[in-house]
Parts: structure tokens; C-alpha cells; sequence
């Protein structure tokens, strides 16, 4: 008897104009992520753990668009429920495209202004790995809801102008604010909002602590293939918990360009801030490396 072998996908969820897909990550969007470098063998959550989604979102232009996202196979539902609460409520997001079509470069889709969700990176500034590599992890309208470290540094030019949390700018409904219709929506799923934290902010973040877990197969060892990401990749040694995840390839030092940025610097290379002062005595505040001075990134 011929076997026939199906392909489920979660059915679509129609609210009002506003439509969803849920799929696995077929062989095609497998292909896009390891030539987009957003995922690869060794990577702390295996495809089969994956879903590809495709979602209604009101662009900034006041159309009607299809995202794309990748998130955990634990998320994904609610995550398609979110944005449509986000659509009828008009939140406006200006792009959602994988982090694949920036070749797994966080520092690029930032910059085109881009909401995605699953990259396999560590932390900024770490080496941890980041919820993003987990697919519990969002990020949303980055550029008008930026990182801020510590310090205070925006590394992104036309963030700038969002540093002062207030609804403004040519799209200010794209501004999170605490009690906005996008962060209730969020939090009463259980995640958690980057711009409640204290000595960072990270308007733009959204993660689900422990979604990665229950009923999931173990995440397969790293293999000795290298990930070729331009940006930086972390390992993870056979046996050796994720704490213990070392950054390869680090030069023994870099001599900083026009156009460079603190941020720019240390999601390339995997080095923190506190490295870097740590390695450069007479760095006192990363925000003051200047063009053409050549720093220290590893002993």
C-alpha cells in the first residue's frame, strides 16, 4: 500500500483582515537560514524545535503587508495571537523579514529598522547564548525602541532621537511606552519587556523566560564545521554547559574605522565593553574610542 506522508501546519487564524500560518521550517526555509547564517549545526536549539510563521502587520506606509518570523514551536501560537491583537489595534511596524535576509547580522537588521525574532547569536556584549538563539525572543521596531547601555550609548544614528521615551517622531505609535497596547499584550502572556530592566534598556526586546523548554527533543552537540557568519559565532564544546561557550576567531587586536560604533565592535567580535577596558588600561569609557586607535580584544 502507497504510504502518503503529510505535512501538518496549524490551521489560519483570520481576525478581521488580519491572518496567520504556522509551518515547520520546511527545506527551503532551512536553506535561507544557513545561507543567511542566522542558524547552524551547534546551534542550542535544533529546526525540528523551530516554526515558520507568516502574519498580517500594518506597515508604516497604513497597508496591510505579510511578515515572516521564526520563533520557538512553544511560542508560536501565542506569538501569531499577539500580533493580531497588534494589528487591530493599528501598532504599525515598519518591516518583518528573517534575520537571514541581513546574513544573521543583528547590527544590519537594526539598522533597516527590522522586527524579527530567531538568530543564533550570543548575548550583546556576552557570550552567553541570547534568548534569540533560543526562538523565545522578539524584537520590534528597533530603531524606535533602541538599546541603551549602561552608559547610555545608542549605537545606532537614527535612534538618536527616541533616547527621550515619548510617542514622536513621523511614526509615534511605533514607540513603546509602558501600559501601550503592545507591551499589556506581551506581559500578560507571561513575557518579559527590555525597557522594565534597570541598568540597560532594551525598548525593543520582548522574551518568554523557560519557553524553550518541556516536551522538546535534547539539542544535538556541536559538530567541528565552523558557522562562516561574518558576524560574530559562538561554539559550543562537546559536553561543556552554554556558560562555558568561548568566542573563536577573536583577533589580538582592531584598529577601529570610520563608521564604527561600540556596538558594531563588540556584536563582531564578541567582546564586551567591560573586556575591552579590562585589555585597555587607558580606556576608561568605550564611548570615547576614537577613529584610527587600535584596541586590545583578546590576551
Amino acid at each position: 500500500m502507497k504510504k502518503t506522508t503529510l505535512l501538518l501546519t496549524l490551521p489560519w487564524l483570520l481576525f478581521a483582515g488580519y491572518s496567520a500560518h504556522i509551518s515547520p521550517i520546511t527545506p527551503a526555509v532551512k536553506s535561507r537560514m544557513l545561507r543567511g547564517h542566522s542558524w547552524h549545526q551547534g546551534c542550542p536549539v535544533p529546526l525540528s524545535n523551530l516554526r515558520y510563521l507568516t502574519m498580517t502587520y500594518r506597515g508604516f506606509d497604513g497597508r496591510e503587508h505579510t511578515g515572516e518570523m521564526i520563533v520557538h514551536a512553544n511560542v508560536a501560537k501565542e506569538v501569531t495571537q499577539i500580533f493580531g491583537e497588534l494589528y487591530r489595534s493599528g501598532y504599525p511596524i515598519h518591516r518583518m523579514r528573517l534575520v537571514s535576509n541581513y546574513g544573521g547580522d543583528d547590527f544590519a537588521s537594526i539598522e533597516a529598522d527590522n522586527t524579527s525574532a530567531f538568530n543564533c547569536r550570543a548575548v550583546t556584549g556576552g557570550s552567553k547564548w541570547s534568548k534569540h538563539a533560543l526562538g523565545t525572543a522578539i524584537d520590534i521596531n528597533p530603531i524606535e525602541n533602541p538599546y541603551i547601555s549602561h552608559s547610555g550609548h545608542i549605537a545606532h544614528r537614527k535612534s538618536l532621537m527616541y533616547r527621550k521615551r515619548a510617542h514622536i517622531g513621523s511614526h509615534p505609535r511605533s514607540v513603546m511606552l509602558r501600559g501601550d497596547t503592545i507591551v499589556r499584550a506581551f506581559k500578560r502572556r507571561g513575557w518579559r519587556w527590555g525597557g522594565d530592566w534597570h541598568s540597560i534598556k532594551d525598548y525593543q526586546h520582548f522574551d518568554k523566560p523557560g519557553a524553550h523548554r518541556g516536551g522538546q527533543p535534547h539539542t544535538p552537540k556541536a559538530h567541528k564545521t565552523r558557522h562562516l557568519n561574518p558576524s560574530p559565532f559562538i561554539k559550543r564544546p562537546p559536553g561543556r554547559p552554554v556558560s562555558t561557550i568561548q568566542h573563536i576567531n577573536r583577533p589580538f587586536s582592531y584598529v577601529v574605522k570610520s563608521g564604527d560604533t561600540v556596538y558594531a565592535i563588540e556584536k563582531k567580535f564578541g567582546v564586551s565593553c567591560e573586556e575591552i577596558k579590562s585589555l585597555n588600561s587607558e580606556i576608561t569609557d568605550c564611548s570615547d574610542i576614537k577613529i584610527g586607535q587600535r584596541i586590545r580584544l583578546s590576551k
